[in-house]
């Protein structure tokens, strides 16, 4: 599931020591170059993980619980 897969990517970063919002990413000027290839290259190996969890069908296996939204928006 589509949620599932946000979750596991999410831990998959946590796991490279890159804290994540789910929908955005910020960088700002007090990041540095290699702040930026550090994020990148967890954001590779993220990718990586997941694609290959997909291919095995592993996803919603491999994630107990997923993460759900902190703000909803009521119409």
């Amino acid at each position: 599931s589509w949620p599932a897969l946000k979750t596991l990517f999410q831990q998959y970063m946590i796991d490279d020591s890159v804290l994540t919002a789910a929908a955005y990413w910020n960088i700002t000027y007090a990041h540095k170059i290699r702040h930026v290839e550090f994020t990148l290259k967890a954001f590779d190996r993220a990718l990586k993980r997941c694609r290959e969890d997909i291919r095995m069908g592993r996803v919603d296996a491999k994630v107990p619980s997923v993460v759900k939204p902190v703000f909803s928006r009521k119409l």
